[in-house]
């Protein structure tokens, strides 16, 4: 589907470098196996801040000169995001900075996000193709695109090579501090000083003397995925645990009860596009992939702000014929994630048969993914603890926050919004998005695509649902 054309010119264009020097010591980090399996660029998020209404009082205007101060004083605590990639497993912290780029947008944040999102559209507003190509490296990219509102959206995208989108949230959650420190004339709290893994707690691919499998192209032309948007309500959900309970899963979490009901349909789509070609006869297997946390599943748990690509995977695996109602895949997610279990350490570090067995997993994705008798689905949770529309530089808290460029098909992201409602992102083929937005089954409980009501005027909100 092409986007709607929109006007944005870009006005400015720089490398923000950490506002202090990095001392000599902190010179370089070694990356683990898992900074190195990952993709340059991480998944955009952009973040929708309103113009404040006429006549609000003591509301501060958007300032991106502030936003850049703020992020210079960030970068002096989170400084391998602006350090450059040598050898393909060291950063050198040299603060070669990262990028930010202004723009200018002509129109509303109503009539082009708002009313109708257009996630095409917002991919092409921090696109992360060309920061993904083998030959460029980028520790960061941050757009912000000012709307003639007086609308103001902060696209956001770090380097998956110095952490996951945990350790991005961490980043952020510092660079918002510093805004507000330098608005108070005060320092960075000290709750926001990170520390960063590197390969003292995850061997690198020379400590295991190993070769790595290679990443496949990170660009959406090329797996032509397109990316489509569900919204589920607080009630909605608690009906599906209900219908997920079961003498295996007493009592089904919202993560259980979400992956559960978007697998289902997902599943539903192949097996009827294997009919249709005549393959109904083929035993084929349905493989579900959902990151987990580490720093959480440890004892003790470790802090948000351990900097690094900490996420691991718990995995179903089921065979075509096994029953796919909501309790049946509720448990199969329960035993998965007991199967999985906490990740094996020797001390400190990650057991050296853990590593092992993570290389080896991904070369197993890597080689059932050419097959045509397996399905591969992706799923993360960002669910309770992540309080993404808490992001506050100044000037109040976003309207909507969204992922962007989801580069892997069939990559399921669940966001929790204010409410408690949350917002499912599906990447997946044009066909397959046309089938999931009419499957009856999922749109008994979730709306597809909603204008973000909360973004809009009054009256504008009030015509979006009659």
């Amino acid at each position: 589907m092409m986007a709607k054309a929109v006007k944005i010119e870009v006005t400015s264009r720089q490398m923000i470098k950490p506002s202090s020097p990095t001392p000599p010591e902190k010179s370089s980090l070694k990356l683990s196996i898992m900074d190195e399996l990952n993709y340059v660029m991480a998944t955009p998020l952009t973040l929708f801040y309103p113009a404040p209404d006429a006549g609000q009082q003591d509301v501060t205007v958007p300032r991106p000169g502030l936003l850049k101060s703020a992020l210079a004083d960030a970068l002096t605590l989170y400084y391998p995001y602006a350090g450059e990639l040598r050898a393909s497993n060291v950063i050198e912290c040299n603060d070669a900075g990262i990028e930010f780029v202004e723009c200018n947008v002509a129109g509303t944040l109503s009539d082009i996000v708002f009313r109708c999102p257009d996630l095409d559209l917002l991919d092409s507003f921090l696109s992360i193709d060309d920061l993904n190509s083998a030959d460029r490296y980028v520790g960061g990219q941050i757009k912000t695109l000012a709307f003639s509102c007086g609308g103001l959206a902060v696209a956001i995208s770090m380097t998956h090579k110095v952490g996951d989108g945990i350790s991005m949230f961490a980043f952020i959650r510092a660079w918002v501090a510093a805004a507000v420190a330098k608005e108070n004339s005060k320092p960075i709290p000290a709750e926001h000083y990170p520390t960063f893994a590197s390969n003292s707690m995850v061997p690198s691919s020379s400590d295991l003397s190993v070769p790595l499998p290679r990443l496949p192209p990170a660009q959406r032309e090329q797996i032509r995925a397109t990316t489509k948007r569900f919204v589920i309500g607080s009630e909605a959900i608690k009906r599906i645990q209900a219908r997920c309970v079961s003498d295996a899963v007493e009592r089904p979490t919202r993560s259980e009860a979400l992956t559960a009901i978007v697998w289902r349909s997902l599943m539903k789509i192949n097996r009827a596009k294997r009919i249709a070609a005549g393959r109904q006869g083929h035993k084929e297997k349905s493989i579900l992939i959902h990151a987990t946390n580490w720093r959480q599943q440890l004892d003790p748990p470790l802090p948000r702000t351990l900097v690094g690509n900490l996420s691991g995977k718990f995995v179903c695996r089921i065979e075509e014929g096994s029953s796919k109602d909501l309790k049946a895949l509720a448990a199969y997610l329960r035993a998965g994630q007991v199967e999985s279990g906490k990740p094996m350490m020797q001390g400190n570090k990650l057991a050296e048969e853990e590593a092992q067995g993570i290389i080896e997993f991904v070369r197993e994705v890597q080689e059932v993914t050419t097959r045509g008798d397996v399905d591969i689905y992706s799923f993360s949770s960002l669910l309770s603890s992540f309080r993404l529309y808490d992001i506050d530089f100044g000037w109040g808290k976003p309207a909507w926050v969204v992922f962007t460029n989801l580069i892997i098909k069939n990559y399921v992201i669940f966001i929790e919004d204010i409410d408690r409602s949350v917002e499912i992102l599906i990447s997946t083929g044009e066909d397959d998005g046309r089938m999931l937005e009419n499957d009856e089954e999922l749109l008994e409980f979730a709306s597809v695509n909603p204008p973000v009501v909360r973004g809009l005027r009054p009256s504008v909100a009030l015509q979006s649902r009659i």
